[in-house]
Order: structure tokens, then C-alpha cells, then sequence
């Protein structure tokens, strides 16, 4: 994954300490990812190929969303106006019918 510039976390800097002390916190490597050093959770490297060649549709509704907002709300309403309110369908798990991207 070359294009990625992965980059470990060091505490060289402050951004490193403050990184590794979310390390000790959260129980995860994190990662720095790219030439603006996103931080990342290191399984995201399981998943960057996946997400980077992600085919997008022509037609394909996104819902992007802070957390707390009415998220899985609005993807189950999105999904049943999509689908023109198939209940029958619309009983399998969200997860399944609606893919999400965090």
C-alpha cells in the first residue's frame, strides 16, 4: 500500500505523546497515514485497499452524519424511500441493507 505513506507513531513530538497516550487508552495502534499525517486505528490498513477502490454509482444517496444525530434514522427512512417501502425486505438487519463507512 505505497500510497498510503504509513507512517508509526513515535513520541518524538507533541503530536506523537498525545497520540500514544490514546494508544495506552484505547488499547490500539494508531497510525500516521499520508503526506498530512491523518491518524488512524493501524486495522484501517486491513480496509484502505477496499475503501480506496470502492466503486461509486452514479445513483449511490450517501448519508454522512456526526455521531448522535439521527444517523441510523435516516439511512433505515433513506433506505425505505429507495426501496419503496419494502417492509418485507426492510426486516433484514440495517447492516445488511445499508453499507456504512465510519
Amino acid at each position: 500500500m505505497d500510497y498510503l505513506n504509513v507512517e508509526p507513531i513515535t513520541a518524538d513530538d507533541e503530536i506523537g505523546r498525545i497520540i500514544q497516550i490514546l494508544n495506552d487508552l484505547l488499547c490500539t495502534s494508531l497510525v500516521l497515514l499520508g503526506e498530512d499525517r491523518t491518524c488512524m486505528p493501524e486495522f484501517f490498513l486491513n480496509y484502505a485497499e477496499r475503501i480506496k477502490n470502492f466503486e461509486v454509482k452514479n445513483d449511490d444517496v450517501w448519508v454522512v452524519s456526526y455521531p448522535k444525530t439521527g444517523t441510523t434514522w435516516t439511512q433505515e427512512m433513506v433506505w425505505m424511500i429507495a426501496n419503496n417501502v419494502d417492509l418485507k425486505t426492510g426486516e433484514k438487519s440495517l447492516h445488511d441493507r445499508f453499507p456504512f463507512l465510519e
